[in-house]
């Protein structure tokens, strides 16, 4: 019997880098080993701060990418706001403590009038390439996945001109997105955009979220569907070609983007006061750091004695992240420090969890990470004051590394959250449709 073909809606998608990326990127690679013919619509030119060119080498050679033009308006807030045509937008564009009249007017603007979110400029253009692509080649389902919750738009129209089947991938919550926590709002946009969100939950066929938590908020919204959660994970065949180092240094090591919601103070508190107290400590330990932090973050902990046990990598690309992760001793994660910190569920913790690494999630301790990471068995969860804990488990940690008796962690468990293994239960949802 033929397999069906699917059709993936993304903005997220090499040279994109970031966990929206690898989850659609493995999708695909799983989907195309079990013979389903795949499709990716995507835009042109991708304005997304963060960029690995290595990730387009990792598209399937089966997999047909279709490009189309879009619009947004970062073009114009790059004007306003005096900066250069190809500057990068930063990932805390949408923040409430902006100094000038020109960014904080950006951000009332992008709240409040481009719904559900910046790329709505590109759902004309998707629609119509999406319209025909689904006829010419007979498409079977189409995959949205969001945010951008435009995708989410762009499918809803595709559906109601051709009657194709949809799923929609919640990655991220829509009008509780954690960026939106303590953002000044418009009623009316509020409305419009919780419209929006429930019509997208009416209509598709299936409705997906990448994580427990998340997927609780959207049926709170009240709207019976077909609902299943599809977490992120990892892919064992990433770490097959992994650099082993011999460390000489104790390496704790945080990846990713470290924006003002993820400001992990305890954890300063916690490093400046070992770097202090136990010279031994300060003279054999690293922290890590590979990605992009909120000027005021690094303004508060530059005057700190352990920054300078601070080796900062900037971006890296995928796999030289994999191979600092696998190289590490403790990995940290913090979870945003928002109203849905108990929801949020990362993509990176998969991979910090296949490095074999410990791992510290800073954050909810009875939230869906925390969660995960206990019922792994390969790390702990600690709450965002707790300080004092903090502090003694990176010394009981940095001794065990001392003497040897420090090891890496590898589950059984672990195994249900390959990508291989994620995608199995995307396929059934696809065959019962």
């Amino acid at each position: 019997m033929e397999k069906k073909k699917i059709l993936f809606i993304v903005y997220n998608f090499p040279p994109a880098a970031g966990a929206a990326t690898q989850r659609i990127i493995k999708f695909l690679k799983y989907l195309n080993k079990f013979g389903y013919k795949t499709f990716v619509l995507t835009v042109d030119k991708v304005d997304y701060p963060d960029l690995d060119y290595t990730l387009i080498e990792k598209i399937p050679p089966d997999t047909k990418v279709i490009k189309t033009k879009y619009w947004t308006p970062f073009g114009i807030y790059r004007k306003i706001t005096g900066r250069k045509e190809n500057e990068k937008i930063p990932v805390a564009f949408i923040k409430d403590n902006h100094k000038s009249l020109a960014e904080r007017i950006s951000v009332f603007l992008r709240l409040n009038v481009f719904l559900p979110d910046a790329k709505i400029g590109w759902l004309p253009y998707a629609v119509r390439v999406g319209k025909r692509l689904i006829k010419e080649e007979k498409i079977d389902v189409v995959i949205s996945s969001g945010p951008p919750h435009t995708t989410h738009l762009i499918a809803k129209s595709l559906k109601s001109k051709t009657g194709v089947k949809w799923i929609a991938d919640f990655r991220d919550p829509w009008t509780d997105i954690d960026y939106y926590s303590g953002m000044k709002r418009t009623n009316f946009a509020e409305w419009v955009d919780s419209k929006l969100e429930k019509s997208v939950l009416k209509n598709a066929d299936y409705v997906v979220s990448a994580s427990e938590g998340y997927l609780e908020i959207i049926k709170s919204k009240g709207v019976k569907n077909n609902y299943e959660v599809l977490t992120n994970g990892f892919d064992p065949e990433d770490f097959q070609n992994i650099k082993i180092k011999e460390q000489s240094k104790f390496i704790i090591t945080y990846t990713g983007n470290m924006p003002a919601t993820r400001n992990p103070e305890s954890l300063w508190i916690a490093l400046e006061e070992l770097a202090r107290e136990n010279n031994d400590f300060f003279e054999n330990f690293e922290f890590h750091f590979a990605g992009v932090m909120d000027d005021e973050i690094r303004s508060e902990i530059s005057s700190k004695k352990f920054y300078n046990k601070f080796v900062d990598h900037g971006y890296l690309s995928h796999q030289d992240v994999l191979e600092l992760t696998f190289n590490s001793h403790l990995l940290i994660m913090i979870v945003n420090k928002v109203a849905t910190s108990k929801e949020i569920l990362p993509g990176k913790i998969f991979e910090y969890i296949a490095s074999g690494n410990f791992v510290l999630v800073i954050g909810p301790e009875d939230g869906v990470s925390a969660k995960l990471i206990n019922y792994i068995g390969q790390g702990i969860a600690i709450g965002y004051e707790g300080t004092e804990r903090i502090k003694n488990l990176i010394l009981e940690l940095f001794k065990k590394w001392q003497n040897g008796e420090l090891h890496k962690f590898f589950t059984e468990t672990r195994n249900q959250f390959t990508r291989e293994e994620i995608t199995k239960k995307l396929i059934r949802i696809i065959e019962n449709l």
